[in-house]
C-alpha cells in the first residue's frame, strides 16, 4: 500500500566515472568551511526538448523537477543561489553544455563574472508518461564538469528524480550523503474533526500518506532502527467493556500489517517503554 515503484536508470558515461573518481578524495566544498562561506550556485530553469503540443504536461512537470532540486540545495545550507536576473546568456538559447564541445553551448566566463563558483545545467523530455532527465553540474572556476547523469522514470516519481540528484550533487561536492529521500513520521489532524491519525511524507512534507485509521488520538510516531516499522499509542475501544485504552501498536510498512503491542508485566515491574 505505502510501496511506490519507481523506474530510474543512471546512464553514466566513462569520463563523468573517471570525474567522480578523482574528486573523491578532494571534495570541492569541505563543510566546516561551508559553515562560514556558502558557495555561489547558479542553476537556471530545466530546458524542455520535446514537442509542447504532444506533451502539455511538460510545464508543471519541469516547474516541479526544478522546484523541488532548487528547495533541497537551498536547504543544504552549502550554496547561495544566484538571482536569475543576474544572468548575462539567455539560458533559453544556449546548449546545456559549453562551447566548443557544443556549437550553441554556454560560455564559462559568462558566469565566471557573475561569481558563479558551480553551475546546473539540464533539459528533461516526456514520452508518455516517462521522464527523462539529462542534467549537468560544473566547476565554474575550472571551467569543468563535475559529473553528469540521465536519469528516467515515471512523471509520478519526479520528486524523486529531484531528490536523487540534490543527494547526487551533495555527494559530489562535499562527500557526505544527502538526506533527501528522508521519511517523516508524525501526528496530525489534517483529516479533520477531533481526530488524529499517524502519516508518513517525504522530508519536505510532500506526499503524506496515512497508515493508521484508529478515529481516535493517535500520537508519538516513531521509527524502528531499521526505519522498516513505527511505532505509536492510539485511544482505542474495547469490543467486551466499551472503555477506550491508550494501546501501543506497531506498523509494518512493508506489509501495511498493523500489530497490537502486549506486554506481560512481571510482578513488581513497570514497564515504561519498549523498543522495536
Amino acid at each position: 500500500m505505502l510501496k511506490q515503484f519507481f523506474a530510474i536508470a543512471l546512464v553514466i558515461s566513462a569520463f563523468f566515472s573517471l570525474q567522480a573518481l578523482a574528486q573523491e578524495s578532494s571534495p570541492y566544498i569541505k563543510l566546516g568551511e561551508a559553515r562560514t562561506k556558502k558557495s555561489l550556485l547558479a542553476f537556471p530553469p530545466l530546458q524542455f526538448q520535446g514537442s509542447v503540443a504532444a506533451s502539455p504536461q511538460y510545464n508543471s512537470v519541469g516547474s516541479d523537477l526544478f522546484t523541488i532540486i532548487n528547495n533541497d540545495l537551498t536547504v543544504a545550507s552549502f550554496f547561495k543561489m544566484i538571482s536569475q536576473s543576474a544572468y548575462i546568456e539567455d539560458t533559453t538559447k544556449t546548449a546545456i553544455r559549453p562551447s566548443p564541445a557544443d556549437a550553441k553551448g554556454f560560455n564559462f566566463q559568462s558566469w565566471n563574472s557573475i561569481g558563479a563558483e558551480f553551475l546546473i545545467r539540464g533539459a528533461f523530455t516526456l514520452a508518455g508518461s516517462e521522464v527523462n532527465l539529462e542534467i549537468y553540474l560544473y566547476n565554474v572556476g575550472k571551467s569543468e564538469l563535475v559529473f553528469g547523469k540521465k536519469y528516467r522514470g515515471t512523471i509520478s516519481s519526479s520528486r524523486k528524480i529531484a531528490h536523487t540528484f540534490a543527494n547526487d550533487v551533495l555527494k559530489a561536492l562535499t562527500g557526505k550523503e544527502g538526506m533527501f529521500l528522508s521519511k517523516l513520521v508524525t501526528s496530525s489532524d489534517r483529516g479533520g474533526g477531533k481526530f488524529r491519525e499517524i502519516y508518513i511524507m517525504d522530508w519536505d512534507a510532500a506526499n503524506p500518506v496515512k497508515v493508521s485509521s484508529h478515529y481516535s488520538l493517535a500520537m508519538s510516531p516513531t521509527w524502528a532502527p531499521n526505519g522498516h516499522k513505527i511505532a505509536y499509542t492510539a485511544t482505542v475501544q474495547r469490543a467486551r467493556t466499551k472503555l477506550r485504552n491508550h494501546d501501543m501498536f506497531v506498523y509494518d510498512l512493508s506489509s501495511g500489517i498493523r500489530s497490537l503491542v502486549k506486554i506481560r508485566r512481571p510482578a513488581g515491574f513497570v514497564i515504561i517503554g519498549i523498543i522495536i
